[in-house]
């Protein structure tokens, strides 16, 4: 089979990057195999609100416990280590509050650590952001 073919994965190797899934959109496009929740046009209306929050809420729960690695109560688990990659990918992670982002990244940089030098880099939809989001 394939998987006989793939290397065995190391658990005792620090993670180098993290993926953040924000599965929040306007409307599904007809190209998209991704998993999304469409909320339409008005992210701040209070249904699609408290929804993107309960998520961000969940979210933060599952990085404080390692990412389903199994590290829960363990504040750093790779003391040594710090991501060198964050990437936010959707969906439309610029639907999203700015604070709402950066307590993702607190969440990380508390669980993991990032590196100063961290490429940081999010998917953004020109129809979801300004300046002052930016």
């Amino acid at each position: 089979s394939q998987r006989s073919n793939l290397a065995p994965i190391s658990v005792g190797e620090a993670p180098k990057s993290a993926y953040i899934h924000i599965p929040f959109c306007k409307q599904k496009c007809h190209y998209c195999d991704f998993p999304i929740r469409v909320i339409g046009n008005d992210p701040s209306r209070p249904k699609a609100a408290a929804l993107m929050e309960e998520y961000m809420e969940a979210l933060a729960v599952e990085i404080k416990q390692g990412g389903g690695g199994g590290f829960d109560g363990i504040p750093h688990p790779y003391p040594n280590s710090e991501l060198e990659t964050v990437y936010i990918g959707g969906g439309t992670p610029s639907l999203m509050q700015p604070e709402q982002i950066k307590r993702v990244l607190d969440c990380l940089r508390d669980r993991f650590g990032i590196a100063e030098t961290a490429e940081i880099s999010m998917e953004m939809d020109p129809g979801t952001f300004d300046t002052d989001k930016a």
